[in-house]
């Protein structure tokens, strides 16, 4: 029985070398649209063997290059076959049933079906063969998105100028300009918003300080709180229910982006603004945002080259500047070799993809790395070698320059380190990188236009650097210049010979020792306070409250929205993933994968060898019964022993299975040489 098979499988191999001759040889139609491979995996002139469907692709045809040069691809003489059945397309580029401008169509940029992709509100163009997108007016372009500068709070007048978080105020952008409005329960005095009701520096109405020792309750200045309130630094409060002091002094309750903080039960919570969705510690617009996109925590997906999109609350992504959309990657069709020239025109497998065209060797200058031709010493996928990526910085990208890594920061951001940082308003890279701004006691760091400033802590007044205290300080009291004489001292800001009642002499200042951050409890005694806080004295008890935007985490200041550390709440770390790097915006944890790589979940994946993303996010790469499998440039190519292939995830033999007669999934009762009888 063994011996009749062996024939059988021999007369099958004979009947199929024939078969390929014939057709190879003669003048009929070899059109092998949709066939099944031979069982050597080979097609006739014209079509490779697709393995990871087992049938015949068209190909583009091989020019003899008169160097010797042979299996370079000519992607026009492709375009000119196709055009040849049916009406001419000219100087355009027949695809599918049309002819199109391969220089100037968005949809076929450079090679049929590759597709140039926008972000919301833009609009995809094709110059000259490559994919480019522009902004209707009035947006104005700002790296990979369109904004309108005259009204986003985080791209203000300018790329990237996002309007600073204002204490008791909600701040819009009008006009390229940040304005900021008090909220409820706080009037505007000078620039600051204070609550006359309780403010004893401002105590029912702007500029109306209360004597030193009282405190402020109900916009009136008395001795002590009313029953049921606390003193938090001469402010009567109620604990539980006071929004800048809630549960404890100093304990701030601060707005999440797109909502509004409140405090109940002596607890922190918030509500969000209409068309936001409350997930975790954030209010967030699932229908916009890549993270969340139609859901709390539906995470979509980036491949290389592109930035994950969402719309309408359903995910996609829009390509990098140089890079097209074929399906559901971005690639370069001049050196893809799975879109070479044009989306799904794959190069063999002993080729690589240079210049739009499959080549058996690479070009003088550059190399071989997974199927392309590429110059490592500027392609930052492959900077000095194969193997080696860059990194990619939040709002910048990477580049590779002399086979060195480096990055390229958007619009209005600077390069400082592997970071892109403001230099404009950034208090430790002010002006230039890695200059600090010294912040002040009594006060805090500012940086406005590059140049380092100072902001006072109320009940302060900046005079010449330093932030002091104009009711007390004997160099500067009532006035900065105001320098009281010898033997005298300065209380109410007033140079006198003694102090008034219920204040301590301090080397010539009169304050009250349970209050004064400066001699808090006993003279020289000065409150601290960590980076973004202001420190305050509490009956004789140093504390500090954080600055407007920030929260308290143990015994730190910070940035719930941009806190890689403790982002969206304390403790909440951001973790960077292996080849890639970690942020925190808008309060959610977002990854950057190093050039080249996919975004797939939260991990920086290479679908060109990735088995369970080969070729994209997802796709799969499995052996068939009986085989081998390996992803190669982004290829599962699937390998049966000799005289079989793969068909449903098995080996099989096609002359001879009457399940896969000649081809995959062909039924008949009799299977000889692969033909049904």
């Amino acid at each position: 029985m063994r011996k009749h098979w062996s024939l059988l499988r021999l007369l099958a191999t004979l009947c199929s070398l024939l078969w390929l001759a014939f057709a190879c040889g003669s003048g009929l139609d070899t059109s092998l649209e949709g066939k099944a491979c031979n069982a050597a995996y080979q097609c006739v002139r014209g079509w490779v063997c697709d393995r990871n469907s087992n049938t015949c692709v068209r190909t583009l045809n091989v020019v003899d290059s008169g160097s010797g040069d042979a299996g370079i691809v000519d992607a026009d003489a492709n375009a000119r076959e196709d055009s040849s059945d049916g009406a001419s397309c000219g100087d355009r580029a027949r695809c599918g049933e049309g002819c199109f401008d391969l220089q100037h169509e968005a949809a076929h940029c450079g090679g049929c079906g590759v597709e140039c992709t926008a972000p919301s509100s833009g609009r995809p163009i094709c110059d000259d063969g490559s994919c480019d997108f522009r902004c209707p007016a009035p947006l104005e372009r700002c790296a990979q998105s369109c904004v309108n500068l005259a009204s986003d709070p985080k791209h203000c007048g300018d790329c990237g100028a996002a309007c600073p978080s204002k204490a008791n105020a909600r701040t819009t952008c009008q006009a390229r300009k940040c304005v900021s409005a008090c909220e409820p329960g706080y009037q505007p005095c000078g620039t600051a918003c204070v609550a006359f009701a309780t403010d004893p520096k401002n105590c029912g109405r702007c500029n109306a300080p209360c004597a030193v020792g009282q405190v402020c309750a109900s916009g009136t200045c008395s001795d002590d709180c009313p029953a049921g309130l606390a003193e938090c630094n001469g402010s009567c409060v109620d604990l539980k229910t006071n929004r800048a002091n809630c549960g404890a002094c100093g304990r701030t309750c601060v707005n999440p982006p797109g909502g509004t903080a409140s405090c109940a039960a002596s607890a922190c919570t918030f509500q969000c603004n209409a068309g936001f969705q409350k997930c975790g510690n954030a209010c967030l617009n699932v229908t916009t945002d890549p993270n969340n996109c139609g859901a709390c925590g539906r995470r979509c997906n980036a491949p290389a080259y592109g930035t994950a999109t969402c719309a309408a609350g359903t995910c996609g992504f829009v390509c990098q500047n140089g890079f097209a959309r074929c399906g559901s990657v971005c690639i370069a069709t001049s050196s893809d070799a799975n879109n070479c020239g044009g989306c799904g025109i794959r190069c063999g497998a002993d080729q690589a993809c240079s210049g739009g065209r499959c080549v058996s060797l690479c070009p003088a200058g550059t190399t071989r790395c997974s199927g392309a031709c590429v110059n490592t010493s500027t392609n930052p996928a492959h900077c000095n070698a194969c193997s080696r990526t860059c990194p990619v910085p939040v709002n910048g990208s990477a580049r590779c320059t002399g086979g060195t890594c480096g990055i390229l920061c958007n619009g209005g951001l600077s390069p400082c380190g592997t970071s892109c940082l403001r230099l404009d308003n950034d208090t430790r890279n002010c002006g230039v990188c890695g200059r600090t701004c010294p912040a002040p006691a009594n006060g805090s760091a500012t940086c406005a236009g590059g140049q380092c400033g100072i902001a006072c802590n109320s009940g302060y007044t900046p005079c010449s650097g330093r932030c002091v205290n104009l009711q007390a300080d004997l160099a500067h009291c009532g006035t900065c210049t105001n320098v009281c004489s010898a033997g005298q001292t300065c209380s109410g800001g007033t140079c006198r010979l003694n102090c008034a009642t219920g204040t301590t002499n301090c080397s010539g200042s009169c304050v009250t020792l349970s209050s004064d951050s400066s001699n808090c409890g006993t003279c020289g005694r000065t409150c601290s306070a960590p980076a973004n806080a202001s420190p305050f004295c509490m009956q004789s008890v140093c504390s500090f409250a954080c600055e407007p935007g920030f929260n308290r985490c143990g015994a730190q200041c910070v940035d719930h929205d941009t806190d890689s550390d403790h982002c969206g709440s304390c403790d909440v770390a951001c973790t960077a993933p292996a080849n890639g790097t970690s942020s925190c915006t808008g309060g959610q944890c977002s990854i950057s994968c190093n050039a080249g790589l996919s975004e797939c979940g939260q991990a920086c994946i290479d679908t060109s060898s990735s088995m369970d993303h080969c070729g994209g996010c997802g796709a799969a790469c499995r052996a068939p019964t009986g085989g081998t499998a390996q992803c190669s440039a982004g290829r599962c190519v699937q390998t049966c022993p000799l005289g079989q292939r793969a068909c449903n995830g098995e080996c099989v033999d096609t002359l001879l299975n009457p399940r896969h007669c000649g081809t995959c999934n062909r039924v008949c009762n009799l299977c000889v040489a692969g033909l049904c009888l």
